[in-house]
């Protein structure tokens, strides 16, 4: 036998088994060999390198293996240990880190990512990667703000850090009242956050003198008012009226309004200018002077009075008028009406001379003037007529005679004159003959030909010549049509000429164009359209369509091959995105659509209605409002601030008793009960306010109310009659009291001196007391 090897290896050359064997023989083979695994692979044995047959001769068997990934996990964490990302990879794979994690804030810090505890490397193993973060002190703004939101300070704390008010504030009077700071609207803690601070108010209400002037600055009036009481005008002034006017009363120099300050109105008069009579005039017996005079209408004891001198202006007669002499009197004073008198001078007559003949077209006249007044005078005269008649080229001639009559002058003189017209040459009689038509570079041009008929000359004039092209087409040929031109006002025999020529022009070749794309509705298909620029012809062929999407706009491309030439086209849409403003009680503000990356329009700040014990100013959107990247909603914030009331006590004048600022639902602070003086008639006693004091729910006024009762009448001493004056009518009664009538009397006044008796004592005491 021949002994043949049979030799089994690894993969590295490592023999896993040898022995010999004759032919045909069954090769045994060893069990399944092992590659050990490296970094990146494990590796599973796939068989030999060639079957295992029978024995035919020596053989070699090598072991091959499969190779299969060795899968590693890497595993990205936040600080709290929530897995943000978890992936496998194989060995030297780069590793895809996940966006930035977020750490909630605390009322203290913010929090701000920084990267991860260990650096991120290409994969060599399982690995963990955790976030970090710096932690970032939180600022807070409190602010301080006046009455009507101006920022008096603010300032950045951090939590819980005591919070310091600025110096206290100055809010102007505003006519109506002044005002002292009261303190902040609420109680001034540490930082717990962004705050705002209002300053409050107490409220003094503002006393202004009004007073009223004469013309003169003397004084009419003075009183004292509230800001908004209508002052109470005097009665209307008067002004006396001088010799120049009298004056009328016309209002005030200002409106009188309601007070709103310290006020001073001086009254104004309207000077009007008297009505006066009628002027009367009186000339003096040499006509030297002239004396006028008039009267007030409205003051009879003002009279005006003016002499005048007399001056006097002669006019010489002329030949046709009379002259005169006019005697004037003119016043100063413009009320009286400047006089006159006339005398009559009689008028002299012409004296006409010769001036020269004056020719109208055919027709003349000899021209008189007169030597005086150069007055003219024109006498017509006979006109004779002959003529020369033109030649062609020549001129001929008219000669007009002018004659007049001695008898026809003024000055009994007979004239002639001479009137020489030129008659232009007649001129050729021209006869048109045709147009003569010369090729040029970019054309043809022509010339009219015409011959006189008189005398046989020829001339030739320039004409303007016109084309009208009707261009070759894809499937005809064209022409050129030239069009000559001679105007009657270039033309030798003063008539407009015109010919034509024709010339043809070769056909054309197609001259596709392309005129647009044609879409369907969906933007699924479109067809482009080619034009033969020559015969208008269309082709059309349907486009290849394809479609992309980014930043919100959907893009369809159509896309066509036409004569070796690539044609395109783009459709865009916008993906429409909703944004909402909606306020506090979700009801919608504003609702519009928009595209990607547009900028979103704001609403008006809206309002939120106050309730009993605060009014809401708007604090802004519960986030940021930015560009438009999808359907978004942002709801309206709002700051609340205690409505502040105000209660009064008023006096029966209106004078404020007291005055103060309230919330909802407080209790009234009543002041000491007020008191009323007494006046001559009556005296007061205060009886409590108008209205039940209650809790606040709004502002309130309360006015002080008093008992009237009226007071005895004074009793005046020595009025025996009870008229209310002591004077003779008293001693008169005593007397006839005394003397035993009945009359009425004040019994309590009838012992004037005092002595228990009632005698002629006391008439004789009263009498004395009325002589003082």
């Amino acid at each position: 036998y021949i002994d043949y090897t049979v030799i089994f290896k690894n993969y590295n050359g490592d023999v896993l088994s040898e022995a010999t064997y004759h032919y045909g023989e069954t090769v045994t083979v060893p069990a399944d060999p092992a590659k050990p695994a490296d970094e990146t692979y494990t590796y599973a044995f796939n068989g030999w390198d060639k079957p295992v047959t029978a024995v035919t001769g020596d053989a070699v068997y090598t072991a091959t293996f499969n190779e299969i990934y060795i899968d590693y996990t890497v595993i990205f964490k936040n600080y709290n240990g929530d897995v943000l990302s978890e992936a496998t990879y194989h060995y030297g794979e780069d590793v895809t880190v996940p966006e930035d994690p977020s750490k909630p804030s605390d009322n203290v810090n913010n929090y701000v990512f920084t990267g991860w505890d260990k650096p991120v490397a290409a994969v060599t193993g399982n690995a963990t990667y955790t976030a970090v973060f710096d932690a970032v002190i939180i600022e807070y703004t409190v602010k301080f703000v006046d009455y009507d939101g101006t920022v008096i300070s603010e300032t950045k704390y951090g939590y819980n850090d005591p919070v310091t008010a600025p110096d206290n504030p100055v809010r102007p009077g505003d006519g109506i009242n002044t005002y002292t700071f009261a303190g902040w609207d609420k109680d001034i803690t540490v930082c717990l956050g962004d705050e705002t601070y209002t300053a409050t108010y107490t409220t003094d209400v503002n006393i202004y003198t009004v007073t009223f002037r004469n013309y003169d600055n003397t004084l009419i009036s003075v009183r004292t008012y509230h800001y908004g009481e209508q002052p109470a005008v005097p009665a209307s002034p008067v002004r006396a009226s001088d010799g120049t006017y009298y004056y009328v009363f016309s209002g005030w120099d200002s409106e009188v309004v309601p007070v709103t300050d310290n006020a001073e109105y001086t009254a104004v008069f309207e000077a009007k200018e008297h009505e006066w009579t009628e002027p009367a005039y009186e000339w003096s017996a040499d006509r030297t002077s002239v004396t006028a005079s008039r009267s007030s209408k409205n003051d009879a004891s003002i009279i005006q009075t003016e002499t005048a001198g007399v001056t006097v202006a002669e006019t010489e007669a002329g030949c046709e008028s009379n002259g005169k002499k006019v005697y004037t009197a003119v016043f100063a004073n413009a009320a009286f009406a400047a006089q006159t008198y006339e005398e009559t001078i009689p008028a002299t007559g012409h004296d006409m001379r010769f001036t020269g003949f004056r020719w109208d077209e055919t027709d003349a006249y000899a021209e008189y003037k007169c030597e005086n007044c150069e007055k003219t005078l024109s006498v017509k005269a006979d006109v004779t007529t002959s003529v020369t008649e033109p030649g062609c080229e020549t001129e001929g001639e008219t000669v007009y005679t002018a004659s007049v009559k001695a008898e026809d002058t003024p000055d009994g003189t007979a004239r002639t004159d001479v009137k020489r017209v030129k008659i232009s040459a007649s001129g050729h009689s021209w006869s048109f003959n045709g147009f003569v038509w010369e090729q040029i570079s970019d054309g043809y041009e022509a010339d009219a030909s015409f011959t006189c008929g008189e005398c046989g000359n020829t001339e030739t004039a320039k004409a303007s010549v016109t084309v009208s092209v009707t261009p070759a087409s894809c499937e005809a040929a064209g022409e050129a049509v030239y069009t000559a031109t001679l105007e009657a006002k270039d033309s030798p025999d003063g008539q407009k000429h015109t010919g034509t020529k024709t010339v043809t022009i070769p056909q054309t070749d197609h001259n596709w164009s392309l005129t647009g794309f044609e879409w369907n509705n969906g933007k699924t298909g479109a067809e482009a359209v080619f034009t033969c620029a020559g015969c208008e012809q269309t082709r059309r062929i349907t486009a290849n369509i394809t479609r992309s999407e980014n930043n919100g706009v959907i893009t369809y491309t159509a896309s066509v091959t036409f004569n070796n030439n690539v044609y395109t086209d783009e459709k865009t849409e916008y993906i429409d995105y909703t944004v909402k403003f909606v306020d506090y009680n979700g009801g919608v503000i504003s609702e519009k659509t928009y595209h990607y990356g547009d900028s979103v329009t704001v609403p008006a700040d809206p309002s939120r209605g106050a309730d009993n014990t605060y009014t809401y100013a708007f604090a802004g959107w519960d986030k940021p409002v930015s560009n438009v990247t999808g359907d978004a909603t942002y709801t309206a914030t709002y700051t609340a601030n205690y409505i502040n009331y105000v209660v009064k006590f008023v006096d029966y004048n209106g004078g404020v008793i007291s005055e103060k600022t309230y919330h909802y639902g407080d209790n009234v602070t009543v002041p000491a009960d007020p008191g009323r003086e007494d006046d001559e008639n009556y005296t007061y006693t205060f009886t409590g306010w108008d209205k039940e004091i209650t809790a606040v729910t709004s502002d309130a006024e309360y006015t002080a109310v008093y008992e009237r009762k009226e007071k005895e009448p004074p009793v005046i001493p020595y009025d025996i009659n009870g008229d209310g004056e002591t004077d003779n009518k008293d001693v008169v009664l005593l007397f006839r009291y005394l003397c035993g009538e009945e009359v009425e009397v004040n019994e309590e006044m009838l012992d004037v001196n005092g002595d228990g008796k009632i005698n002629n004592k006391d008439v004789t005491v009263l009498f004395r007391i009325l002589n003082g």
